[in-house]
């Protein structure tokens, strides 16, 4: 069955086939089986249809986002038992709302903001320059908890211009929790007493637990785990964890919450993301927001591979010891 978008005609929002392509054809998209879909506001209506007043304006974007990105959140929370298909390995899932979440966004970007470019998880990825609007799209992170109908997932829509966050969204939907944002304000933080280490890596990758035991032992740190880079990465902006890091990161699993950390807390975090030049072999240390040129061209060149961008760390600037001891257990000098 045919797609169609939402109208005053009618007002519903339905669960779409995702499109692979950077072109999206609105003619040929299809309805998702199981179908799922909800009943739009009026709101959501006008902001579907209308295109922005001003392109150019992060705040009627916020404002646009929150509404859009909510439907969304309601439109997950449809699920039962979601099924989910295999990807690359056991552990990698994806289920029709994954992709369907997607589409919707994607329809919606290319509809009134055709500039910007989409690196999304399970659609095409543009290619990148240094004055691109950029979008960092993860559908359902924490897909394992999704699938177990766990309430422990979130869902990711972050942008990044000029080497800063531009504009966020994230919203955790079975706890009816949202952020939103664009703008900087400091927030307070009070780091647990004791040290709390957070890596996401699945229980069969021996290594990676191997090496996130040393750090525990060597930090004299307890750990935590959420299943959801998401979720681990709020847990930082709400003072229950005091740092975190994952290797061979993908940057939609972390750009949207990750803008919260820049938005509200920029003066607490040390933010890093390392990767490996392709030409030297040299470790290259930069900002996961940056636009620097070769910083594109690394991921320009990822995204056609694995995606997997490099090391993120997060740690407290009053904590150097902690961004220390993770650079060394991965021989970073």
């Amino acid at each position: 069955m045919k797609w169609k978008e939402p109208s005053n005609t009618s007002p519903i929002l339905a669960l779409p086939k995702i499109q692979k392509s950077n072109i999206i054809n609105l003619d040929t998209i299809e309805i998702s089986k199981p179908a799922t879909q909800i009943k739009v506001t009026n709101q959501f209506l006008d902001y579907w249809e209308s295109p922005p007043k001003d392109l150019h304006s992060k705040k009627e974007l916020w404002q646009k986002l929150q509404i859009i990105g909510d439907a969304l959140s309601t439109l997950a929370k449809q699920a039962h038992s979601p099924t989910s298909t295999q990807k690359t390995a056991p552990h990698d899932m994806v289920t029709l709302f994954d992709e369907g979440l997607e589409m919707i966004l994607r329809i919606w970007i290319q509809k009134h903001y055709p500039h910007h470019k989409i690196i999304g998880e399970e659609g095409a990825k543009h290619p990148l320059s240094p004055g691109d609007i950029i979008w960092f799209i993860d559908p359902i992170d924490g897909t394992a908890n999704f699938v177990k109908n766990s309430n422990r997932y979130t869902i990711h829509i972050g942008s990044i211009k000029d080497g800063l966050p531009y504009v966020s969204y994230v919203s955790i939907p079975k706890q009816n929790i949202s952020y939103c944002d664009y703008q900087s304000s400091k927030k307070k933080l009070t780091l647990p007493k004791s040290t709390i280490l957070c890596s996401e890596f699945f229980p069969h990758q021996t290594k990676k637990k191997e090496r996130f035991n040393r750090l525990l032992k060597k930090l004299n740190a307890t750990s935590i785990q959420n299943h959801s880079i998401g979720l681990s990465c709020l847990n930082l902006l709400e003072g229950k964890i005091t740092a975190f890091y994952k290797n061979r990161i993908k940057l939609w699993d972390i750009m949207a919450p990750l803008c919260f950390l820049k938005f509200y807390q920029n003066h607490l975090w040390d933010i890093n993301l390392y990767y490996t030049d392709r030409v030297t072999k040299e470790h290259i240390k930069t900002c996961p927001f940056s636009n620097t040129s070769s910083f594109i061209h690394h991921l320009n060149n990822v995204h056609k591979e694995n995606c997997r961008a490099g090391l993120l760390t997060i740690t407290p600037k009053s904590k150097p010891n902690i961004l220390k001891a993770i650079l060394e257990d991965f021989d970073i000098q």
